[in-house]
């Protein structure tokens, strides 16, 4: 089980990918930056805010064991809806 030790919206001085998606936010965008301590292998990632409210529509005890880059495409139905937010 793991550990937060800190989880805050931030505005990024580099570019940066989100986690839960994957995609490329440039230089100045707001993400979460996590820190969190898994069997004592420290980690640090960002998330993009649709990522996060994502997150929170989902059972998050599935990626317990396993949140990789890019999880959340695995959901077609997600995925489909960043599709329009890629344009921008």
């Amino acid at each position: 089980m793991s550990t937060t030790l800190k989880y805050c919206l931030i505005k990024t001085r580099k570019d940066h990918n989100c986690h839960g998606c994957a995609r490329l936010f440039e230089k100045g965008s707001k993400l979460y930056s996590v820190s969190v301590v898994d069997e004592g292998i420290f980690s640090n990632y960002y998330i993009c805010k649709e990522c996060r409210k994502y997150s929170h529509t989902i059972d998050m005890s599935e990626f317990e064991d396993d949140f990789f880059y890019g999880c959340f495409l695995e959901d077609e139905e997600y995925k489909l809806r960043l599709m329009p937010l890629e344009r921008m």
